[in-house]
Formats: structure tokens, C-alpha cells, sequence
């Protein structure tokens, strides 16, 4: 108002002066400091929450010798020492109230401790099995016993890389127009045998073709197949053509399985 006054006196000027100054030093003096307590920042667990779910665990050996050369041991010491680190930083994830430092201290302890784990961690020994020879294929295909108990009529002999099966006369008579013979269920078993024993057989070559097996078949025994031809109708087809040889040396046709010839000799009962 003073300042506003046109006919303000000099006296009155520095008057109001003084007065302003008095009423800002009070003003001054009356301030004090707030008390609102400072917001507590959101705690972020997702590095966290990442890092427990991104440890994994090797094969736990004593020595490694039952765990395969491609893949990684450690002893049951250092794969549970990894397991408690987990727990706790698991424990802090699920604390409601944790702080943001107790977070960073345990993911930093948890990386440390899967770095622990990881150095300690050591190839396996455990020696190659030798593929099996021929011979032995053929040996467990004869001795393969199928869920339904399959009863053989006729006999199998395994030499080398020759099966010889021997069947009375009269299981290559059908007992029907459309019934298969004894001895053909006989060598269907045989040869489905050859990939029920999970030994890596894949494909057969017989006659230049190449079968492979049809899981989706509902055929009993051989589900070995070529363009939905089965291996063993063309190896029927085959024995029949040649059944006048059935009671001399027999009739015998060539497999290839694994990259080795096979020998199938097939006879009758002298």
C-alpha cells in the first residue's frame, strides 16, 4: 500500500520497510521441518524370481563313472549345497516384506553359489558299450518274449550271421483261405523281434527296398513296411516261390540290418 501510495513520505517508506522485515524474520523463525514419512520404493524380486529359475542341475555321482562322457556330475555335496542357496533365496522371494537390499544380497549369494556349483561339475566316464555283433541280435530277437507269450512252433538256430528256423511240414499248410501259416506268424515275431529289443534298428533293406517300422500298424509281430507293403508278405511270397527247397537245404534270403547282411535259412523237419 505504501509503495502504491502516491504521496508516501520517505518516512513512512522506511517505516513499512522495517515493518516487512520484522514480519519476514517471525515468519522465518515460526517454520519447522515436516514430518511425512518418506514413501517406501516397490521392491523388484523378478532378477530374483529369474535367477532360481534359471539354475539347473547335473547327474549326482560319486565318481562319474555311471554317468555317460557327453554329460555333466557333481557329487550329492555341491548338487545340495546349490538346493539350500535355492531355499533361500526362494525364502526371500516369498518374504512380504523383504527390502530391496535383502533381495540383491541373495541373488548376489545365489550366483555365487550356482558358479560354485557349476565349477564343480565334471564330464562323465562311464565307458561305451561295444555295439553288438550280428550274432547277437539274432540271438536276442530268438529270445524275445512278446507280451501275449508268443509259443513258437518251430525252432530257431543262430550261428555267425545265419538264423536257421525249422518247422514241421505242416506249419507252412494254411489251416484257411485267408489264415497265415504257423511258420509265417512264426517269422513275423522273428523279425518284429529285430526292432522290439531297442538295440537301434531302424530300417531293414531286403531285395533292394528298404522297410521301416509302422507304429501305427495293428499287425502282430513284424510292422515292417515299404510303401504299405510289409516285409514279411514279400519274404512269404518269396519262400513260397521257392517251397520245393523247404525239405533240402532250405530257402534262404538276405537281410541288411545296421549296415550288416543277415542270413535267414528256412526249412522243414527232416
Amino acid at each position: 500500500a505504501v509503495v502504491d501510495k502516491a504521496e508516501a513520505t520517505q518516512e513512512e517508506v522506511d517505516n513499512a520497510k522495517t515493518t516487512l522485515a520484522e514480519a519476514i524474520s517471525a515468519y522465518t523463525e515460526a517454520q519447522k521441518d515436516g514430518t511425512k514419512p518418506e514413501e517406501t520404493p516397490e521392491v523388484n524380486k523378478t532378477a530374483l524370481t529369474e535367477a532360481i529359475a534359471a539354475v539347473k542341475y547335473v547327474k549326482v555321482s560319486t565318481d562319474g563313472s555311471d554317468v555317460e562322457k557327453t554329460e555333466k556330475w557333481t557329487t550329492q555335496e555341491a548338487k545340495t549345497a546349490l538346493e539350500n542357496a535355492v531355499k533361500v533365496a526362494q525364502a526371500v522371494v516369498d518374504k512380504a516384506e523383504a527390502t530391496q537390499e535383502e533381495v540383491n544380497n541373495a541373488k548376489t549369494s545365489l550366483v555365487e553359489a550356482v558358479s560354485i556349483y557349476t565349477a564343480a561339475q565334471k564330464d562323465g566316464t562311464k565307458p561305451e558299450e561295444p555295439e553288438e555283433t550280428v550274432e547277437q541280435l539274432l540271438n536276442l530277437a530268438k529270445e524275445y518274449k512278446y507280451d501275449d507269450v508268443y509259443v513258437y512252433t518251430g525252432k530257431s538256430e543262430v550261428k555267425e550271421n545265419t538264423l536257421t528256423y525249422t518247422a514241421p511240414a505242416t506249419a507252412f499248410q494254411k489251416q484257411g483261405e485267408d489264415a497265415n501259416t504257423r511258420a509265417t506268424m512264426d517269422l513275423a515275431r522273428l523279425l518284429g523281434a529285430l526292432y522290439k529289443i531297442d538295440k537301434g534298428i531302424e530300417e531293414i533293406e531286403y531285395d533292394v527296398e528298404t522297410y521301416t517300422w509302422n507304429t501305427g500298424s495293428e499287425l502282430k509281430g513284424s510292422k515292417w513296411e515299404n510303401e504299405g507293403v510289409t516285409l514279411v508278405s514279400k519274404i512269404v511270397s518269396y519262400i513260397e516261390k521257392e517251397a520245393t527247397n523247404l525239405t533240402g537245404e532250405g530257402v534262404s534270403f538276405d537281410l541288411t540290418v545296421k549296415g550288416e547282411k543277415i542270413t535267414f535259412v528256412v526249412k522243414t523237419e527232416n
